[in-house]
């Protein structure tokens, strides 16, 4: 799990500065390199916006449901990863993976409000 909070103490614009590194990590999440997407999709009803994202590391045997999440001035990403999934149980453990990491995220965005 990874937070960052962006406070009016350490910055001029905390809200703004919160948004622009949200949009930075999801289009990272677009064009990552390292693994292959299998899904990127915005999540509902978590902070002010968030999206969800199921990967595969390339070249190694990891898969990994991860949350990012903004509420106003702080962006938290909660990942949780497994052994890639074999044939015929992808499926299941992208699902499996995704509300892992959505209810940790859940909890931890729960702190901040």
């Amino acid at each position: 799990m990874e937070a960052r909070l962006y406070s009016p103490g350490d910055h001029a614009a905390p809200l703004e500065d919160a948004r622009r590194y949200y949009s930075a990590q999801q289009s990272q999440a677009r064009h990552d390199a390292q693994a292959e997407t299998r899904t990127l999709e915005p999540q509902r009803g978590l902070g002010d916006e968030a999206y969800r994202q199921f990967k595969v590391d390339r070249g190694q045997p990891t898969a990994v449901g991860q949350v990012t999440a903004r509420v106003r001035n702080v962006v938290v990403t909660v990942s949780y990863s497994e052994q890639a999934p074999g044939k015929g149980e992808a499926e299941e453990r992208e699902r499996g993976c995704l509300a892992k990491a959505t209810q940790v995220a859940r909890e931890v965005l729960g702190e901040f409000r």
